[in-house]
């Protein structure tokens, strides 16, 4: 079929598809032919190259209208990505990270930036090559806008549309290297740019693009549902998740400066400062708390100077060591960073991608004219969210440690949940599954989890796992990551009555689960597997690879939680056959690692000596007799000190989750508060989001994994939870842990949850008010009660 042949089909059929993007919210269309057939537009590139090297280009369009039209919508696309302007406002950034099996689309309606007569559209498309991050999945230089009905061909992208393209000169990539960051560091490099070759203005309307080149062609666009055979490698699918925010804000304060006298109201927007000819300047300054953000620098003048910005989480020491985050004095920065060459005139130089940091350098060395530095600003970056929950208490100190934990949140959920915005921007199963019941507690809006879950699903192996982390470019397995995203599939399913939804995923689940059955020897115990940040030689199952025991466990709870779910959307005969393996494997705990005149489980079959990790899932899974729930899970936290060293660095902030689970779990509830001394020691050391690890000195500040209070002063201390699938009943189970009062409220798929409690004597009085259709109870120590829909008091 020719070209001209299948546009006509296209436009053939022009009736509208709705997809929506958020469940209950905002629609966006879609034509259906542009998710079932190749797309009349065509993926194009600048035609001298670099195909895929790193390069930045700009492509651009000019079309006219005899009049706005209510509505314009088009859907675009980029490798590695793009930004796209409407006569001269931003309108798109994209596209959201998948793999090129799924590579995604921006919808977007641009009516409101277009106007009677001449319109430009235009595009900076990058491609980082080499130096892309880990979490970019790419195939080559290309670009592709298609218009969603017959008005909107006019600006598609194919050989005789009038788009034109240039390759940017003034883009050189900086490398993060080892000697520069000497972390796993994967996130992309620095640009240094050079005014004097840039093209300033390129996106405006009235530029001169005559000396452009017409854009060459690629080949087809396809949709991934085509499924046939396809030259240009990307199969589409709509973007799943809402565009970013991008925020204006502000840096708090100058620290300190040399060679130039500047103070703060330069980052408020207040009195410009100038650095004299011949000069270097150093202004160090902090935005107060960490940060993800596009920086702007507005400067005027300095022909031939260059200005560093260099970005960092937190200062070191002349040791190296961070310490006290708050503090400044002797210390200095070290992290990644950007060039910017000047040319002498006014300019505004902004990166193609955000930027992490708490403190930011300026490096300023001036040739033989003077540069003024007008105004520094930045833009916050992060996946817009509608908070519902919301919790209030007397204990000032708890409510700063869940507002450090949601900043955690926000600068660790972006186009994918990250385990660390400044060092990796890597999705991983394990990490995720915490992140989405964050999501999930405080959010109406669920994209994110889906995606989440999708993503992964993406990634499965026939072997039978999934990759830990997707996506990557470079694959990486933790076994145990598969079942913490079958367990993710089941918090959803609690959460959210979406059945049609979790339904395609077993499959996949099933084969995780067995892919673990398969390591059983005729005991019904696991070979020993790798986990987390173990590193070994040989294969995930090699005789001297460990830990034993927590393998075991975590294998029954997510057998457990994947019988449940093929019980009610799967199939039976699967989930007979997981109910009956679940007690052969806790017998097989049990005389293996069960040490009763300890009363805990052994870390592995040896019994040398015990862990953690394995006596807390032993209370999850009840491997452990509930007898001994309690002095196990005391326990192995009150000595924490004494258990072996490789627990006590493999423990932390990702298992205090479950910690607390087992606290619940073994009456222990009203602990809660008492163990969030890791918590405290980092808020103490000037943290302003969670760092990586229960220590002060480590790799990253900032990582999702370690707020598990901002689930759990719901689930835990106010004790509300799903008490059946879809949330379709509510148990409020509290342990107040000295409080006086609390009042919280939840997102519920039907409405919100409202509980006001407060302490009276030994007792507790609620008040308690549910979604009109839901029920469920509410449990005070032995007791229990029945709820109803709407508001209602209960004492006890």
């Amino acid at each position: 079929m020719n070209k001209h042949t299948r546009t006509c089909i296209f436009l053939g059929t022009m009736t509208l598809a709705v997809v929506s993007l958020l469940r209950g919210g905002t629609e966006l269309p879609i034509n259906p032919r542009l998710l079932k057939y190749t797309w009349p537009a065509q993926w194009v590139a600048h035609a001298a190259g670099p195909y895929r090297d790193f390069g930045v280009f700009h492509f651009r369009k000019a079309f006219d209208l005899g009049r706005v039209p209510k509505s314009f919508v088009i859907h675009v696309s980029a490798d590695n990505r793009y930004r796209l302007f409407v006569n001269g406002a931003s309108v798109s950034i994209g596209p959201a990270r998948s793999d090129l099996d799924h590579y995604r689309f921006e919808t977007v309606d641009i009516a409101p930036q277009l106007k009677p007569g001449r319109n430009v559209l235009a595009a900076v498309v990058w491609n980082f090559g080499i130096y892309a991050p880990m979490a970019q999945h790419t195939y080559r230089t290309g670009f592709v806008l298609q218009g969603d009905g017959e008005a909107e061909q006019v600006v598609n992208t194919d050989g005789n549309s009038g788009w034109k393209s240039i390759l940017d000169p003034a883009y050189e990539p900086i490398p993060m290297t080892h000697d520069i960051i000497p972390y796993f560091y994967v996130v992309g490099p620095g640009e240094r740019i050079d005014a004097t070759r840039y093209p300033w203005g390129w996106e405006q309307s009235e530029f001169d693009d005559s000396q452009w080149a017409p854009v060459a062609l690629i080949g087809d666009a396809q949709p991934m549902e085509l499924f046939q055979w396809n030259m240009t490698r990307w199969l589409m699918t709509p973007r799943p998740i809402p565009p970013m925010e991008e925020t204006l804000e502000r840096l708090d304060r100058v620290i300190r400066s040399s060679g130039v006298n500047a103070d703060s109201s330069f980052l408020h927007g207040g009195a410009a400062f100038t650095v004299p000819a011949n000069t270097r300047a150093v202004v160090l300054v902090d935005r107060g708390h960490l940060t993800n953000a596009y920086p702007e620098l507005v400067i005027s003048g300095g022909k031939g100077a260059q200005i560093t910005l260099t970005y960092a989480e937190s200062l070191r020491d002349a040791q190296g060591r961070k310490g006290n985050r708050n503090e400044t004095e002797g210390k200095t920065i070290r992290g990644n960073f950007d060039v910017f060459l000047l040319d002498g005139s006014r300019r505004t130089f902004r990166t193609l991608f955000w930027r992490t940091f708490r403190y930011l350098q300026f490096d300023i060395e001036t040739q033989g004219a003077p540069v003024t530095l007008e105004d520094f600003r930045a833009y916050f970056s992060a996946y817009p969210v509608d908070r519902k929950a919301t919790f209030e208490s007397p204990d000032a100190e708890l409510a700063k440690i869940l507002e450090i934990g949601w900043r955690t949140h926000r600068l660790c959920q972006n186009e994918t949940y990250f385990d660390t915005p400044q060092y990796e921007q890597l999705a991983y199963a394990g990490d995720g599954r915490l992140e989405a019941l964050i999501t999930l507690t405080n959010m109406w809006d669920d994209r994110i989890v889906r995606n989440h879950i999708e993503q992964f699903w993406y990634s499965a192996r026939p072997e039978g796992l999934i990759q830990d982390r997707y996506p990557s470019r470079e694959p990486q397995y933790i076994p145990s990551y598969g079942l913490d995203w079958v367990r993710t599939l089941h918090d959803y399913y609690m959460y959210r009555d979406d059945p049609e939804f979790l339904r395609k995923f077993l499959p996949v689940s099933r084969s995780i689960l067995d892919w673990y059955a398969r390591r059983l020897d005729g005991k019904h115990l696991l070979h020993r597997l790798s986990w987390t940040d173990e590193q070994y030689d040989g294969p995930q199952d090699f005789a001297e690879n460990g830990p034993e025991a927590r393998n075991q466990l975590e294998f029954i709870l997510a057998l457990q939680d994947a019988q449940e779910l093929e019980s009610a959307l799967g199939s039976a005969a699967v989930a007979e056959r997981y109910g009956s393996l679940v007690p052969l494997l806790k017998e097989a705990a049990v005389k293996a690692f069960w040490l009763p005149d300890k009363g805990l489980l052994a870390r592995n079959r040896d019994r040398k000596d015990f862990d953690q990790h394995s006596n807390v899932l032993g209370v999850l899974s009840e491997v452990i007799p509930p007898a001994y729930w309690k002095s196990a899970v005391q326990y192995t936290t009150e000595h924490f000190s004494e258990l072996p060293r490789v627990e006590q660095e493999k423990s932390g902030f990702f298992f205090y989750y479950f910690r607390h689970e087992a606290m619940e779990k073994a009456g222990l509830g009203d602990n809660f508060l008492k163990v969030l001394d890791p918590w405290r020691r980092q808020m103490d050391a000037g943290f302003t989001t969670w760092g990586e690890s229960d220590v002060l000195e480590l790799r990253s500040d900032s990582h999702d994994w370690s707020s598990a209070p901002n689930v759990q002063v719901f689930t835990l201390l106010c004790g509300i939870r799903p008490a059946a699938p879809g949330y379709r009943k509510v148990v409020i189970r509290p342990h107040l842990n000295g409080l006086p009062w609390v009042r919280a409220k939840v997102p519920h798929p039907q409405g919100e949850i409202n509980l006001n409690l407060k302490a009276i004597g030994g007792g507790i009085k609620a008040e308690v008010t549910l979604p009109e259709t839901v029920s469920g109870w509410f449990e005070w120590q032995d007791q229990r009660v029945p709820l109803r829909g709407g508001r209602q008091e209960v004492e006890f």
